[in-house]
């Protein structure tokens, strides 16, 4: 008999908490909220909540900081740029 494993789709609240580095209790304040990545709610009363691997992804893609590049804030002769008030 030949098995066949299929890619996981998606993991726990605890598992995904992890995985963004946050605790299981700030991603289920992040839900209250709706500040977080998306997530599914299944079971019988929805009794237990998952985040799409691609949920997170995206989220996490939607949220990234890109830090300026320092060459940005120099003037032509190598200065750095001053901002005025």
């Amino acid at each position: 008999m030949t098995t066949t494993t299929h890619p996981r789709l998606s993991v726990s609240a605890n598992e995904a908490a992890a995985m963004l580095g946050v605790s299981p209790r700030t991603l289920a304040n992040w839900r209250t909220h709706r500040v977080g990545p998306a997530f599914v709610r299944v079971g019988r009363v929805h009794s237990r909540t998952l985040y799409r691997i691609d949920d997170l992804k995206t989220w996490l893609d939607a949220n990234r900081v890109e830090n300026p590049d320092p060459k940005d804030n120099e003037d032509s002769a190598g200065n750095e740029a001053v901002e005025s008030e």
